[in-house]
């Protein structure tokens, strides 16, 4: 099926009818901001490079109706479908005709990706993470020649690669457990044929629709967490629930094996490229896994014990537009500070602040960066979010200058924190962990691996459930596993921990 999609000169995606009558006023719409961005590149040579615009120099609709569109486009069935994503990844070309009207789908991928880069520029931003991620973590990667993505703003290719610098099979199962299918197996067979998907000239597994689902499952995640570096894999694993949550009690499935089928709700601490090293800079990983028990062991310490966690942390009280655009809305910066426990082992109240804010970017500065290396910066920016934010909702006119940074504090914010829940442990941390993080969870630095986990105790007190990922501010360079014990947490030498 795939070599039919390659070598076809063109591919239509029928969409479906117009009924609504806003097609051709949408995909004109896009077209036109397609044509900007490829401009705007142009002119500025990186879209990295694109300075803030006043009103007056910004081409960029402000107008809400035309991204309410576009917004409203992305809610298309067609965009739900997991083996769609094969058909249009190794397409030549990509149109997509909805009623009378036609585009091609590289114009889409260019207004998404020119929101996600140079969010400065949008007073009204509905972009979609999905499609972001579906660019960079998976068409980007197909590898044949004579492909769409030639259409799209060649800067952007480069982003993504910035983005994602070492892409795995992982990237592209994400995007399928995002998506809808008929039968549980195909969040995995759907895409075997994505060049990713081969290790050692043969795919991760072999389709067979006589296997029960969970036997599958167990065997792509044994081979993720052996053959690729394990930090991905195993938060992957916690970052599942997004159509119902993962069930941690005692009688279910491992906890450690990912479950495709509940759908990725939280993005992925730990990712290549990220500048995390809690387990040791140097270290190497040390597990096994028991396929009979189906436990997972692991070397590690355990350190600490959550104490305290707040609520979800919802999109809506993340995202700027629609924290301004609802008075229900409220900004989760704000209620998160005032829930937060105040006793703290950070220094002062500027350290405890800090520490706040540096945990719900995951301690980065557009995407890979660290954001303690220039801390001003990093509170500029976050200072900046909560000024934009108030002003806009007190009625004041929109300051250019301080939304270009409240969106760059926006951009890391919303990948970390949404879905997730802020903790603080009785030792005194600050951390941003999974969404079903529990008070009296323990918090574990597994040896070599980028972050903590979150672990959830069993009542044979001999072994441990995964909960998810974390990031902890002031343990993610090597501090808990480091000899001197600089921290004077008395956590002990790495010992093998059951995850089951």
């Amino acid at each position: 099926m795939g070599q039919i999609y390659e070598n076809s000169q063109r591919t239509l995606i029928w969409l479906g009818l117009d009924d609504q009558g806003v097609a051709l006023e949408t995909f004109d719409f896009l077209k036109s901001t397609s044509w900007i961005a490829r401009a705007l590149v142009d002119q500025y040579g990186s879209v990295t490079k694109i300075p803030a615009l006043s009103k007056h120099e910004n081409p960029v609709s402000q107008h809400p109706r035309k991204w309410k569109l576009f917004k409203e486009f992305l809610k298309l069935a067609w965009f739900s479908r997991v083996w769609v994503l094969q058909e249009v990844g190794i397409a030549r070309d990509v149109i997509m005709r909805w009623g009378d009207a036609e585009i091609r789908f590289s114009d889409v991928i260019n207004v998404n990706e020119f929101q996600r880069h140079a969010p400065q520029l949008f007073e009204y931003l509905p972009m979609s993470w999905y499609l972001h991620d579906a660019f960079v973590g998976l068409f980007m990667w197909y590898g044949n020649k004579n492909s769409w993505r030639e259409q799209v703003v060649p800067d952007f290719c480069v982003q993504a690669g910035v983005l994602v610098p070492k892409p795995n099979i992982i990237d592209t199962l994400i995007q399928s457990s995002r998506r809808e299918v008929t039968d549980l197996r195909d969040y995995i067979y759907a895409l075997l044929g994505h060049p990713l998907a081969a290790f050692n000239g043969s795919t991760i597994v072999q389709a067979d629709y006589t296997r029960h689902v969970d036997d599958v499952y167990m065997e792509v995640t044994q081979k993720l967490l052996t053959i690729l570096e394990p930090t991905l894999p195993l938060s992957v694993a916690g970052s599942m629930g997004k159509r119902r949550p993962r069930n941690l009690g005692e009688a279910s499935s491992a906890s450690w094996v990912i479950r495709w089928d509940l759908g990725a709700e939280t993005h992925n601490l730990g990712r290549p490229g990220q500048w995390f090293y809690a387990g040791g800079k140097d270290a190497k990983p040390s597990l096994s896994i028991d396929t009979e028990t189906r436990a997972l062991r692991l070397s590690g310490v355990i350190f600490d014990r959550v104490k305290w966690v707040s609520a979800q942390i919802l999109p809506a009280e993340v995202e700027i537009n629609s924290i301004i655009a609802s008075p229900s809305h409220r900004a989760a910066i704000q209620w998160l500070w005032a829930a937060l426990p105040t006793e703290s082992r950070y220094p002062d109240e500027q350290a405890r602040r800090d520490a706040f804010t540096l945990c719900l970017v995951s301690g980065r500065y557009k995407h890979t960066k660290v954001a303690e290396d220039d801390i001003q910066l990093h509170r500029k920016l976050a200072r900046a979010y909560v000024d934009y934010v108030r002003s806009v909702q007190e009625g004041s006119a929109s300051d250019q200058r301080l939304r270009t940074n409240a969106r760059d504090f926006e951009n890391d914010y919303t990948w970390t924190a949404k879905f997730r829940c802020m903790f603080a442990t009785e030792k005194g941390f600050y951390g941003i962990g999974p969404q079903l993080v529990q008070k009296d969870d323990v918090v574990m630095v597994p040896t070599g691996f980028m972050i903590p986990f979150v672990l959830r105790p069993t009542s044979s007190g001999k072994s441990y459930r995964l909960v998810g990922a974390a990031y902890v501010q002031g343990v993610m360079r090597g501090e808990v596993l480091d000899e001197k014990d600089p921290l004077g947490l008395g956590a002990g030498k790495p010992r093998d921990i059951e995850i089951v």
